[in-house]
């Protein structure tokens, strides 16, 4: 086959997902948001513009409030990078607000500008399309968001909103008032796992604790244990499954960046319109091969009902774990382990080693290392048959 006839199936094929795609969206949209306030540890960046006093002071700027505790970051002209000043504060010490100078005349009068007409710890509920006081009048149609809120001396207009993990949170509003106006664009915002991996259940103890399988051990024989007998099941409870990702939780250079980047391999075999999209039916097949997962399928999975809808989550929480940031990593990771530990049952015959009636769970570690396995040997393998050959050093390195 010439290349451009290969590239023109690969078009093809594309389409044709598309297009069952398209027709599975018309269903009507379940999403129902979770109220803003009930955000703990959150973060939004974007860029402000504040018009008062004949002045005209223009930022990027990032938000981040954990717990009670906020900080507003002035970055002036980089979307990114070191503040050049911070306003600390706590939204029940409406005056005990800090500044911190990193750098920058110019970027201290900006703050000062922002300071003598927003207070800062307003945006922590304004900048989730919330009242800051009881003295606040609300205006709203929809019960998922806020259209205007008056209060401060300012009318408050929510133009647009976006969907950011489980929650609606404003991307454009307009402040117009006395004193001026302040128009507000957010381009990207975190809604939690800002400072830990984890999710609350797990306590300092059991995050310390060394595993129960001992060290030493062949973890091929492990898995594969050479008089033919099933491997002993090691399953993954939360404080196991926290532990693994505290060992990479912070060490990432940007957490903008998530695990991998755009130089890694893993983006590049993984990027969208790849190839590797066209052997979900492989790696599938390849996957069924493991009793266990043949019966979790059968009894718990809704593929029968609803195999789009399936693949688009399952797509969904694989991209954002190889695309997202470091909190968006973790969110799906974390999602996905409490979806598993749902997953549990009795083999319901003999299949290989196992017999029929032995347990089996879907957060367990030789299952799981086997559907990881399928997942990435299918995307080298379809990369390979669609794109060109790896070299051996391209494939360690993936």
């Amino acid at each position: 086959m010439t290349r451009i006839t290969l590239q023109y199936s690969k078009v093809i094929l594309l389409g044709m997902l598309l297009m069952l795609q398209g027709c599975s969206a018309f269903k009507a949209s379940h999403f129902v948001p979770e109220s803003a306030e009930n955000m703990r540890e959150w973060e939004v960046e974007g860029r402000f513009v504040l018009r008062a006093d004949s002045t005209v002071s223009k930022s990027h700027f990032a938000f981040r409030q954990i717990g009670e505790e906020y900080a507003l970051s002035i970055l002036m002209d980089e979307p990114v990078g070191e503040p050049k000043v911070i306003i600390h504060g706590n939204v029940y010490e409406p005056d005990s607000e800090t500044v911190d100078v990193i750098g920058g005349a110019e970027a201290m009068k900006v703050a000062e500008h922002l300071q003598a007409h927003i207070r800062a710890g307003n945006l922590s509920y304004w900048l989730r399309g919330l009242p800051a006081t009881a003295d606040a009048v609300v205006y709203q149609e929809d019960l998922d968001r806020v259209d205007r809120i008056e209060e401060a001396g300012w009318d408050i207009d929510y133009q647009e909103y976006m969907a950011v993990q489980n929650y609606l949170l404003p991307s454009e509003v307009t402040f117009k008032g006395e004193p001026g106006s302040f128009t507000l664009n957010m381009v990207r915002a975190e809604t939690a796992y800002l400072t830990h991996p984890c999710g609350q259940n797990v306590s300092p103890t059991e995050l310390e604790a060394e595993p129960e399988n001992s060290a030493g051990q062949d973890a091929v024989r492990q898995l594969v244990p050479s008089d033919g007998s099933p491997p002993i099941p090691r399953w993954v409870d939360e404080a196991a499954f926290c532990r693994q990702l505290v060992k990479i939780h912070g060490k990432i250079p940007d957490a903008r960046v998530g695990l991998y980047g755009p130089d890694s391999m893993m983006w590049k075999l993984s990027r969208a319109g790849m190839p590797g999209a066209f052997g979900a039916g492989r790696a599938l097949l390849l996957q069924l091969a493991h009793p266990w997962v043949t019966a979790s399928i059968d009894e718990h999975s809704v593929v029968r009902d609803d195999p789009l809808g399936r693949a688009r989550r399952t797509f969904q929480h694989v991209g954002t774990m190889v695309f997202g940031s470091m909190p968006q990593v973790m969110t799906s990771a974390n999602q996905v382990r409490d979806i598993h530990e749902e997953i549990e049952g009795e083999v319901p015959m003999d299949s290989g080693a196992f017999q029929r009636g032995s347990e089996y769970r879907a957060n367990e570690v030789a299952a799981m290392i086997w559907v990881h396995a399928t997942l990435w040997e299918t995307l080298a393998y379809m990369y390979e048959k669609m794109e060109g050959e790896l070299t051996r050093e391209e494939k360690d390195q993936f």
